[in-house]
């Protein structure tokens, strides 16, 4: 049996985070989500649009479909394939997948129940095939901050969406061609953060409450066979929950700890990143950081990239834009994200 999943998507694109669980281990409440300043939901919605940039080509919005209320881009392949979700209707829960290129234009890609189902999706390779996360047939139902999600998706162009692990949780791939996760010694329960295409993973471990709940003790990073390795042990719930952000394809893993942004390695440690007022969203393959900082005095989130060279670019918004910030990079330097 396939586990439930719980998942939730925050009005402002950031860190999508799930939750998954060994055979032994219980099902827990979800990672909570980095929210950089002045970004936390209220009643009163503001609409968000994606938008796709680069050095060459500049800053192109996403158009929104017109039944969709706001969009929130989550990858982009080195093809400049990007995938997403729209939201139909302002709150949580009404959520529906997308793929969008500049040629193809947008493509909803349905659910493991239908057409009308949600689904999220979290990685996109140069292949176009997407893996994600889908309401699907094992359990369903609304929940206080989201929906149970149970099943993990692959679509391509060719085949649709198709259940990523059909036959449970032998081997455990939500949204890469990883291997089962493993536990560390007195861990029983596990909160996933992320994964690569090519089936790296970063989350924590702990042990299990009442309710369901998992306390973390350990952020790992979860290599391609499963095998966890320590970024560094929990002092409090709060700080592992905040902590991991993303990772790339070679182990470079970025996040948060009580003294500021950093990025790890499994040969350098923790290093910090000169973040004030931001936050840190994606990490390429060539180490080259996307999120947001305020970087004038009037207090205007920009999306921006801290290169791997110590450069820093600034992407300007839209004339009448609020605030914005990048959710994603691909290995060409093409950012995506969601402005207001």
């Amino acid at each position: 049996m396939i586990p439930a999943v719980r998942f939730r998507l925050p009005l402002v694109a950031a860190l999508f985070s799930a939750i998954a669980c060994s055979d032994s281990a219980s099902v827990t409440g979800p990672a909570k989500p980095v929210e950089p300043p002045s970004s936390t939901p209220t009643a009163s919605v503001t609409h968000d649009k994606g938008f796709i940039w680069s050095v060459e080509d500049g800053f192109e919005v996403i158009p929104t479909p017109a039944y969709a209320e706001s969009m929130h881009p989550t990858a982009v392949n080195n093809l400049g394939q990007v995938v997403g979700v729209l939201t139909l209707h302002d709150g949580f829960g009404d959520d529906r997948g997308f793929i969008w290129s500049a040629r193809d234009g947008l493509q909803l890609l349905g659910s493991l129940i239908g057409p009308d189902g949600i689904s999220w999706p979290l990685t996109i390779d140069d292949d176009g095939e997407v893996r994600g996360l889908s309401e699907g047939p094992t359990i369903g139902g609304p929940m206080l901050f989201g929906p149970y999600v149970a099943d993990t998706f692959v679509w391509t162009a060719s085949t649709g969406m198709k259940p990523a692990t059909p036959k449970g949780l032998e081997s455990l791939k939500p949204v890469s061609e990883g291997g089962k996760l493993v536990l560390p010694a007195g861990a029983d329960c596990m909160q996933l953060v992320q994964t690569t295409a090519t089936g790296l993973a970063i989350g924590y471990a702990g042990s299990s409450l009442d309710f369901h709940q998992c306390n973390p003790k350990t952020a790992l990073m979860w290599q391609v066979d499963g095998t966890p390795i320590v970024i560094y042990q929990c002092d409090s719930r709060p700080s592992c929950e905040s902590g991991l952000v993303d990772l790339n394809d070679t182990g470079e893993v970025i996040g948060y700890r009580p003294d500021g942004a950093f990025r790890w390695t499994r040969s350098a440690g923790l290093v910090r990143i000169p973040v004030a007022n931001g936050a840190v969203r994606a990490i390429n393959d060539n180490g080259d950081i996307a999120g947001a900082a305020v970087t004038n005095v009037v207090g205007v989130m920009k999306p921006l990239v801290w290169m791997a060279s110590g450069e820093i670019k600034i992407i300007d918004l839209p004339s009448g834009a609020t605030s914005g910030q990048a959710t994603g990079i691909n290995n060409k330097g093409q950012i995506i994200g969601v402005f207001r």
